[in-house]
């Protein structure tokens, strides 16, 4: 999994190329609500340029329902991932700003889902069958109510138990002090399905 971290108290200012590796003060507002209500929460120190790592962990490693993953090549993120059940999707914080005068380059990484049959090898047989088959979307709402969205594919010829999407960019100075919704879903289900692993809000 990527960096998780329990470190509490106020994060340090954005700066390029300085991540803070102290979550911000809200992420740890809103943990502290879940954990009150009796919820766990995940808390994750997502780096940035990793989507590949995140590729073979997942590869090698996940078996969850489908999930996106959201990972920028050029700025690390604090992820907090709500339990499920809450219906609720993960939030995002940047841990840095992009360099000076690069927009945010964000990916999602996706997977096949392992609970798809009423016995473990149904479920087998079926995410090997959706490693060979699925196509995902990838989309980015923006707060002016545009969005972008992008579709991709597995390769098909081995079982690809992670992919990951094409990049979208996000102008992180234009919508500084606004939110985005980064969401990713196998194309033949949906978001809804498992919103607390397929729909990210990041605040920038």
């Amino acid at each position: 999994m990527p960096n998780v971290s329990s470190t509490r108290g106020a994060a340090a200012a954005r700066q390029p190329h300085v991540p803070s590796m102290t979550p911000p003060a809200e992420m740890t507002r809103l943990a502290q609500a879940e954990a009150a209500a009796g919820r766990g929460v995940g808390e994750m120190m997502m780096p940035k340029g990793r989507v590949d790592d995140l590729v073979s962990l997942y590869h090698a490693e996940k078996r969850d329902a489908a999930i996106a993953t959201a990972i920028a090549d050029n700025a690390s993120m604090h992820i907090l991932r709500y339990s499920y059940g809450t219906h609720k999707g993960m939030e995002a914080w940047l841990a840095e700003a992009p360099p000076r005068g690069e927009k945010l380059k964000m990916q999602v990484v996706c997977t096949p889902s392992w609970h798809v049959g009423s016995t473990e090898d149904q479920k087998v047989a079926n995410a090997n069958k959706y490693a060979l088959s699925n196509a995902y979307m990838f989309e980015v709402r923006f707060p002016d109510g545009t969005k972008e969205t992008k579709e991709f594919k597995v390769n098909g010829s081995t079982p690809e138990y992670a992919t990951k999407s094409p990049v979208i960019e996000i102008d992180a100075e234009k919508y500084k002090g606004q939110d985005v919704v980064i969401l990713g879903w196998p194309k033949a289900t949906g978001v809804g399905g498992y919103t607390e692993a397929r729909k990210t809000t990041l605040h920038l």
